[in-house]
């Protein structure tokens, strides 16, 4: 082997991870780039729309008035697209991609935090292939056009400061991942359980989240919008559907169409558990950072099986927690399986009209996870031992033998 040949192997060696960092991108983008013409019916009847009603107004200031469904950000995005000369399909799926790589990024600085090591490491490469290659994150950007990755990203830095403790900066991201979809709310009862369970953090703390969102909704009000009407839009959304399930496999799945009955029922039933919970855990208090993963799993897990209009998508928090949890704990790598297998066959019925399994044994199966989920969190749950509280050693005084004893000992001499 000649010298540069040498040295070559020797870069190779050296930079290994990060090389296999940069090659598992440009394959997951090459994946991604082949299912980019794909135009689904979420794009031709809504965002399509959408985009064409926002034309209509001069610049920007469609976003001043009451179009589409989403908040204020993905709107002005939207917007923006709409002005640009680019194709829209790709342009939304690209925006959605980006999040992909970003997402994963963000879970291997999460789970780099939390174990303590480098960020390149042969386990975090192997997790940010695993969070890029699985089919429920490439289908959702580069085949649906949804934007799920992006709220989740924002989750994912909410919980690596909560992790720093860094309460202000998890409260931002937060509230970025609140504007963005209101499927954040998921993880809200992280944030308040937290709270109570690690008494850290200030209770103003919280504040960010309002102040950041109303930043966030900001150029729609700037746009002309009421305050009102654009401070509402996720209320307006939950009027729009009125069905106890969209394609989405839970409770309801087993409930006949009685949306005010049932939805209710669910709802306090969800707020129940939390109540219970928080009260557990509050008690028992946060024992590890690792436990923090698994009670967002929880808590998205939860929402998704007890509330109302839930779409199948929706689970896709779930499916990037859940590969975050196999990696922090391995005896669960089925967990992770069974979420992201049954949220793909849940989807497949919408994305290619093909029903592998009937909604009840998914929604039975979901019942199955999250019941391993809630074993797993509140009686076997893996807690680091404690260490043993150290005592100041003292020098034991000589042992001194009674008077008595040495008067004997004379005697017998």
């Amino acid at each position: 082997m000649s010298t540069i040949e040498k040295k070559i192997a020797g870069l190779l060696q050296k930079y290994d991870v990060l090389l296999g960092f940069l090659a598992i991108s440009i394959i997951a983008f090459q994946l991604r780039w082949h299912l980019y013409p794909h135009e689904t019916a979420d794009y031709s009847f809504f965002m399509k729309s959408w985009i064409a009603q926002l034309m209509e107004h001069p610049g920007l200031s469609g976003i001043g008035q009451n179009i589409g469904e989403y908040n204020v950000p993905y709107m002005l995005f939207l917007a923006i697209v709409g002005r640009t000369s680019f194709d829209d399909l790709y342009e939304i799926k690209n925006l959605s991609v980006l999040f992909d790589f970003l997402g994963s990024a963000a879970a291997v600085l999460l789970l780099s935090k939390i174990k303590g090591t480098k960020l390149l490491t042969p386990q975090n490469l192997l997790a940010y292939s695993v969070l890029l290659l699985v089919p429920n994150t490439f289908l959702n950007s580069a085949f649906w056009g949804q934007c799920d990755f992006i709220y989740v990203t924002f989750l994912l830095l909410c919980t690596y400061f909560l992790v720093k403790e860094n309460y202000p900066a998890a409260m931002i991201f937060y509230g970025i991942a609140l504007a963005f979809k209101l499927q954040a709310i998921f993880f809200l009862p992280v944030l308040l359980i937290y709270y109570f369970a690690s008494r850290k953090v200030n209770i103003l703390h919280f504040l960010w989240i309002p102040l950041v969102f109303f930043i966030m909704d900001l150029p729609a009000i700037i746009a002309g919008r009421g305050l009102s009407d654009t401070l509402n839009i996720y209320r307006a959304q939950t009027d729009i559907y009125k069905q106890l399930t969209m394609n989405c496999p839970n409770l309801f799945v087993f409930m006949p169409g009685d949306y005010e009955l049932f939805s209710k029922l669910g709802i306090w039933t969800a707020f129940a558990i939390f109540m219970v919970s928080a009260f557990v855990i509050a008690r028992q208090g946060i024992r590890d950072n690792k436990q923090l993963v698994l009670l967002a799993l929880w808590s998205a897990m939860v929402c998704i099986y007890f509330l109302p209009a839930m779409h199948e998508r929706y689970v896709f928090i779930c499916c990037i927690f859940s590969i975050l949890w196999a990696f922090l704990y391995r005896k669960d790598w089925w967990i992770a399986v069974g979420i992201n297998f049954v949220t793909l066959l849940s989807s497949a019925n919408y994305l290619f009209k093909v029903d592998i399994m009937e909604m009840k044994y998914l929604a039975l199966a979901n019942l199955v996870l999250l019941g391993a989920i809630t074993i797993r969190l509140f009686f076997q749950y893996p807690a680091v031992a404690p260490v043993p509280a150290t005592t100041p050693v003292t020098e034991s005084a000589p042992e001194v033998k009674p008077e008595g004893n040495r008067k004997s000992a004379k005697k017998h001499a």
